[in-house]
């Protein structure tokens, strides 16, 4: 059953890409830390697919780039953002150009909250939970 009127209004008060990318960095804290939390259970685990996608793009794609072209030629460093631009050119047919800049760039953005959460949790044992706003 359903009511024809609006029940909620959600919103962000984002109007500038550093409360975006801020945001986006609580995200991959989260991420990480809802992974951590749920790592041991056989099923259930949490965040799995957002944490892989943002180490991949963000991580190891631009790590694999820098080490073969140091390893062989510089032009292999060209891989890294022909691959970026091949995920962006799929993504804004799907979703549009504003959003898929935004999606590629959220990648980085986690990457730096999963780094920050994993530093922060070994230098303390216990932590509190990521909050928004």
């Amino acid at each position: 059953m359903r009511l024809d009127v609006p029940m909620t209004v959600h919103d962000a008060a984002m109007y500038r890409f550093s409360q975006w990318w801020r945001r986006a960095i609580r995200s991959g804290m989260g991420y990480a830390q809802a992974w951590n939390k749920t790592r041991s259970q056989r099923e259930g685990r949490l965040y799995v697919r957002e944490l892989a996608r943002a180490i991949a793009w963000a991580g190891v794609l631009p790590s694999i780039a820098i080490i073969l072209a140091v390893a062989s030629t510089p032009w292999l460093l060209l891989m890294w953002p022909a691959l970026v631009l091949l995920q962006y050119l799929r993504l804004v047919r799907r979703d549009g150009a504003f959003s898929g800049f935004l999606s590629i760039a959220g990648k980085y953005a986690e990457l730096v909250g999963i780094l920050r959460y994993m530093l922060r949790s070994q230098q303390q044992s216990q932590q509190t939970p990521v909050t928004y706003k």
